[in-house]
């Protein structure tokens, strides 16, 4: 990183972060082109390492693009706000971010989507959600990604 000093090394930190974050950003390839996607998601930070968890469609682009390579970058940021200065060229944005890569794994158990579906609820505000119509739950695409590689870098 160029500016180490605005490195955030500490994991309960990033996980903070993420906590804090309300969109997380996937970055996936498709035939050699980037494509970005925000998704409303949750996040667990386990004995295991950090867990994402985020749903979808089964079909559509995102979904067609996972089957055929599970990798995927992501991000999340949250913005606090510009710093003035007398020259526009001193103005700076002060931010707080996570980047990272995992792979994605599609759940296909209904007991391990509700409760992947139940921890994006509570990243909202809803710890104990209305019970889940097993008719979406096997509709949804709910994938699970092991964050392989993390950072965190601010601006404040």
């Amino acid at each position: 990183m160029r500016r180490a000093e605005r490195e955030i090394k500490e994991p309960e930190r990033i996980v903070g972060i993420l906590q804090a974050s309300q969109i997380l950003r996937l970055g996936l390839v498709e035939a050699g082109s980037a494509y970005i996607v925000p998704v409303n998601f949750g996040c667990e930070q386990t004995p295991n390492g950090l867990f994402l968890y985020v749903h979808g469609a089964s079909a559509g682009r995102k979904a067609a693009i996972l089957r055929q390579d599970s990798r995927v970058s992501f991000e999340a940021d949250i913005f606090l706000g510009v710093k003035e200065h007398e020259t526009g060229c001193g103005f700076t944005a002060l931010y707080q971010s996570v980047m990272g890569e995992g792979r994605a794994e599609l759940l296909t158990d209904p007991g391990e989507k509700t409760a992947a579906l139940t921890r994006i609820m509570a990243h909202y505000g809803y710890p104990a959600p209305p019970p889940f119509a097993a008719a979406g739950v096997a509709a949804a695409a709910v994938y699970r990604i092991r964050a392989e590689w993390l950072t965190g870098k601010e601006n404040r």
